[in-house]
């Protein structure tokens, strides 16, 4: 109770005392509203510290994708594991890679196993940085968060879109992300709908003309990277 009265006591302060306060989502409740001045910037990332994949995202025979996070039920990818099962039914084979760990992992593999779909579902645990971009090198499309509806957030700038990017695959995402608009060239937004993954999925089979990893490393470089970042920040302050 003592550590809950000073965080509202002093918390405000945060708000209040600067000239700016800096987002890089409106996740902060009331306190928030104390500030007319606030200012919404997506997360940057160090661009050049990922490796870009040398292979293209052509689709050959199967598209393969990958999603890296703690594995929880608000990234909603038992709706990609689902419609991976419909897809088979219409010819349409997909390759799921999950990077990491976390308190749904058991459900999903389950699913797996009902779906009859395990051998094209695997499961990774935590990876090491040259391990991942293996996996980045062999996959052609990025899996976001599907359902943070689900614990109430509308807003969200993960870095693991960021990184998608600089190593050169596009992604697709549910919740808006301030720096990517919903018909963006290497992004795709599918409001965490089930039947829009899988006509998404099933339309980029279809048109196998993903963005290349180039297209996607410029996309970061000039739009993602900290410098790009910290620039428009300390611009508008000048």
């Amino acid at each position: 109770a003592y550590n809950y009265l000073n965080y509202l006591i002093f918390a405000p302060l945060a708000y209040i005392l600067p000239n700016r306060v800096i987002f890089y989502a409106y996740e902060n409740g009331w306190f928030s509203k104390l500030l007319s001045d606030l200012k919404l910037y997506g997360n940057g990332t160090d661009v050049k510290a990922i490796k870009m994949k040398s292979s293209s995202n052509k689709i050959n025979e199967s598209l393969t994708l990958v999603g890296v996070a703690t594995i929880a039920r608000w990234h909603g990818w038992e709706k990609v594991l689902n419609a991976i099962s419909e897809l088979n039914t219409e010819g349409y084979r997909i390759i799921f890679h999950l990077v990491g760990d976390g308190p749904d992992k058991n459900n999903l593999q389950n699913l797996a196993e009902r779906l009859k779909i395990q051998d094209q579902v695997i499961f990774h645990g935590m990876l090491n940085s040259d391990q991942l971009e293996n996996i980045y090198e062999n996959s052609q499309l990025g899996v976001g968060t599907l359902d943070w509806n689900s614990i109430g957030v509308s807003e969200a700038s993960p870095l693991k879109y960021r990184e998608y990017l600089s190593a050169g695959l596009p992604f697709f995402y549910d919740t808006f992300d301030p720096d990517f608009r919903e018909t963006n060239q290497v992004s795709f937004r599918v409001k965490g709908k089930q039947n829009e993954i899988k006509k998404l999925l099933k339309d980029i089979m279809k048109k196998n003309n993903l963005p290349t990893p180039s297209y996607c490393r410029t996309f970061a470089e000039e739009k993602l990277d900290f410098s790009v970042k910290n620039k428009i920040i300390f611009d508008e302050f000048i």
